[in-house]
């Protein structure tokens, strides 16, 4: 903890998707005159990670060669081949991509670490604080803050954006690491100067100047999910879930759109229309058994 960024999240005690979400809509606020963001991810990351990159960082911070020879046995006991995947994805960027980096792409033999394992993430994020302080300390990026392995940064321009992108490609290269070649940047959506740009797509919203919304995949999967419950219990553990994500965004009107549309019918519990049917008090009293 003492060696990370103060702006990364996921896998760090009080740091996870919330805290991210309301970093990014402070950033959103607080930098007026960057007009631009630029976003990076990286393929297959775990997987990717070389085993005498993360050593070099254990080494960094612990003395116990013992404990290093252990660990090394025992964790690092997991390689994964997929040295093919990763020189197609360097070969597709630097074809398609032209803010790909000049700096030659450092080879190692073993690579990966289990995605199982509960110290994966802080392995990671050991291996990401590199990024992290050559971004923000050597490079000065602004409106910068990663979530696992997704990262996100604001920008004047989107020329400035690229800049930051070859960079950030750039520092990848000397650890090992790909960034994917879908990485881009682009001009940020703003509602009350009419520009249309781009929502960043993070954490599960997608982020504009003045707008916090749930990511649309999230949203489907809501609406699909609460339509076809049964079970009282069931569509409570859904909304709970989902109620966790809605509220740190704009999103209350969608959250009633798609709650109040889906309360279970009244043939779900056994009352059909075709019932003897008495009116009393003015209303409608089916013949057939009271339920709760």
């Amino acid at each position: 903890e003492k060696v990370a960024i103060y702006d990364s999240s996921a896998g760090r005690k009080g740091k996870g998707q919330t805290f991210g979400v309301l970093r990014v809509k402070s950033f959103m606020r607080r930098y007026k005159d960057f007009h631009a963001f630029w976003k990076g991810d990286f393929r297959k990351f775990y997987l990717s990670i070389p085993h005498e990159v993360i050593m070099m960082v254990m080494r960094q911070h612990i003395s116990d060669e013992l404990f290093l020879d252990f660990f090394e046995k025992n964790v690092l006991n997991f390689n994964s081949d997929i040295t093919d995947l990763l020189h197609e994805e360097i070969e597709k960027k630097k074809r398609y991509c032209h803010w790909a980096s000049d700096v030659p792409f450092h080879e190692y033999e073993k690579r990966g670490i289990t995605t199982g394992s509960p110290i994966s993430q802080i392995i990671g994020n050991m291996v990401n604080t590199i990024i992290d302080r050559r971004m923000k300390e050597v490079y000065k990026a602004k409106g910068y803050h990663r979530h696992c392995d997704d990262t996100i940064g604001l920008a004047r321009t989107v020329e400035e954006g690229f800049s930051f992108l070859n960079k950030l490609d750039g520092v990848c290269n000397e650890l090992g690491i790909v960034l994917k070649a879908s990485s881009f940047s682009a001009p940020l959506k703003d509602e009350k100067f009419n520009i249309e740009g781009r929502g960043a797509d993070i954490m599960g919203f997608v982020f504009s100047r003045r707008n916090c919304r749930m990511r649309k995949r999230n949203k489907v999967h809501f609406a699909t999910a609460i339509a076809r419950v049964k079970s009282r219990k069931r569509r409570q553990e859904i909304l709970a879930a989902y109620w966790g994500i809605v509220k740190w965004g704009r999103c209350r009107h969608l959250w009633h759109t798609i709650t109040n549309r889906n309360y279970m019918a009244f043939r779900d519990f056994g009352i059909q229309g075709n019932e003897e049917v008495t009116i009393l008090d003015g209303k409608r009293c089916f013949n057939v058994q009271s339920t709760s």
